[in-house]
């Protein structure tokens, strides 16, 4: 395994670690509102994107689907349990088609890179 791939594996869930501890601890003096104003970014805004470009990546790298799926959707699980309410359990529903969406983009890239060069 490469450095690219482990990249790939790796990013998304530590962005998602580091921003729930920053708003479960009210990490740099953030007010409460401020807090829960970052989370709610999170879950609705960056966690999404965060899945569509490890879905991407993972095709254009050629990563291992199984291996960066079960380390970010492990990440999420212990996020929600430690930090959320098992309500947020929807959102990994969510995240798994954004995911998917990604993984097709990215092999979309892929294939029309394969049509221009022949």
């Amino acid at each position: 395994m490469n450095k690219r791939n482990i990249i790939v594996i790796l990013f998304p869930a530590l962005v998602m670690a580091i921003i729930s501890i920053i708003t479960s601890t009210q990490m740099f003096g953030l007010s409460d509102l401020d807090a829960k104003s970052l989370i709610l970014a999170g879950l609705v805004l960056i966690f999404p994107v965060l899945f569509v470009l490890q879905g991407v990546l993972c095709a254009v790298t050629r990563s291992k689907v199984v291996i960066t799926l079960v380390v970010s959707i492990v990440t999420y699980i212990l996020i929600m349990f430690v930090f959320l309410n098992s309500s947020a359990f929807i959102y990994l529903i969510v995240y798994l088609v954004m995911w998917a969406i990604g993984y097709w983009i990215g092999k979309y890239i892929i294939r029309s890179k394969a049509i221009t060069n022949n």
